[in-house]
């Protein structure tokens, strides 16, 4: 999974699951350690996740769980 097709599948989720309009972003910088280029962020559609996205998710939010409190 490239950096591109992340933050497509962050976008379907941020659809789905009603999402704060930057969570996308947020997230992607959460993984990545840096912002998406403006260029990409233009291009991006949302596309539905694979499991390897959504494992990553879960993962993300069972050890992060006490810092969204």
């Amino acid at each position: 999974m490239n950096d591109f097709d992340f933050f497509c599948y962050s976008l379907f989720v941020l659809d789905d699951r009603g999402y704060n309009k930057n969570w996308a972003f947020v997230i992607f910088k959460a993984l990545y350690g840096k912002w998406l280029s403006k260029s990409l962020r233009l291009e991006a559609i949302p596309k539905k996740p694979y499991d390897e996205y959504l494992t990553w998710l879960y993962n993300y939010f069972e050890q992060n769980l006490y810092s969204f409190k």
